[in-house]
């Protein structure tokens, strides 16, 4: 038998987000809300397969020769390879009875209400994949960033040194067309998508709270009827690496050891810097372009604070931390690129060898 409550709103639900003047109170604080901002930065593509994008990258160059008189030289060509990349569809539903939505006095406002958490969770989900997803062991997921940069000897990777169960990582991601990109599957929709599912939306004949609607007939568990509102809110989302070389990782940041009191902790405006330059020279050069190459770094909140204090710590002018005016917003720079908080960046993160 289902757990009542479990997965629907109860009697409870409802009292708990009573007013003491007994309105509902649809603007509830979220303390689970975080700040993820690589999703703001993402740049979005449909793909070219009705479940992701196949791409082409160059895997060897031509090969040339001097020529000597009355000699001729070899045909060559360049040589490529086939990535294709997979999309997933991550969704949620949300019903309600029609009688407890009635009790809140404000039907839409309620929903609504329930709606931004379901948004909100969405958010951190999708967040959640694109650094740790795979596909090899949850096939109808996407793979994210850590599982194609997890070794120290793919090039893209630097270690700081950490040992432990206790790291976390610094990631340097230039988005674009040409490099990396989200996607979603050919002929669907992107972005996060919410309808409205309740079919019979006529009004309630009679009904003075706020013209509710009729609602559908839906089932409890076991399978009796009553009549309530649904929701559904679904997001078609993929990652496409189309250039390797656009991303670096700092793996093995020792958390213990960047919070006050710990030692040996590693200096992270110095692995900030070291990222930069395992981007080709034509990128760095390039930054912003037509929009080609839009680097940013990611950190949780647990590293942006350490680089606030060692920044503080270095002789001259903060270690090269700088701050800029976007849409009204400081935001903080290092080299003239933008530090982005990612509450979902983990601190528990294994050693990368």
């Amino acid at each position: 038998m289902a757990i009542i409550g479990s997965s629907v709103p109860t009697v409870l639900d409802i009292a708990a987000a009573m007013g003491p003047d007994g309105t509902f109170d649809s603007e509830r604080v979220n303390l689970l809300v975080q700040t993820n901002e690589m999703l703001s930065d993402m740049v979005w593509q449909e793909g070219n397969l009705p479940d992701g994008h196949k791409t082409n990258i160059v895997t060897g160059l031509p090969s040339v020769q001097f020529r000597r008189i009355n000699e001729g030289v070899a045909v060559s060509k360049s040589t490529g390879a086939a990535i294709t990349e997979g999309a997933a569809s991550l969704e949620g539903f949300f019903q309600v009875d029609r009688a407890l939505a009635l009790m809140s006095g404000d039907v839409n406002r309620y929903r609504y209400g329930e709606s931004r958490l379901f948004l909100e969770s969405m958010n951190q989900t999708m967040q959640t994949y694109a650094l740790y997803g795979n596909a090899a062991v949850m096939e109808e997921s996407f793979t994210g960033f850590a599982p194609r940069f997890n070794s120290l000897a793919g090039g893209q990777v630097i270690d700081a040194g950490g040992v432990s169960t206790d790291n976390t990582s610094i990631w340097l991601i230039g988005w674009g067309l040409d490099t990396v990109f989200g996607i979603y599957p050919k002929g669907t929709v992107g972005g996060l998508q919410h309808e409205d599912v309740t079919v019979n939306r006529a009004a309630m004949p009679g009904s003075a709270v706020n013209g509710a609607m009729v609602g559908d007939v839906l089932h409890d568990p076991n399978g009796k009827q009553f009549m309530g509102y649904r929701d559904h809110f679904f997001w078609n989302c993929g990652l496409a690496v189309k250039n390797r070389q656009a991303i670096a990782r700092a793996a093995n940041i020792d958390v213990s050891n960047i919070r006050p009191g710990g030692t040996s902790a590693a200096d992270i405006i110095s692995l900030m810097i070291r990222l930069t330059y395992l981007i080709p020279s034509h990128m760095r050069k390039n930054r912003g372009a037509n929009g080609l190459y839009r680097p940013a770094f990611y950190v949780n909140s647990t590293i942006k604070a350490a680089l606030h204090e060692q920044a503080l710590n270095k002789v001259s002018g903060g270690g090269g931390l700088t701050f800029s005016n976007v849409a009204g917003e400081e935001v903080l720079n290092i080299l003239g690129i933008p530090i982005r908080e990612v509450d979902q960046l983990l601190t528990t993160e294994a050693r990368v060898v």
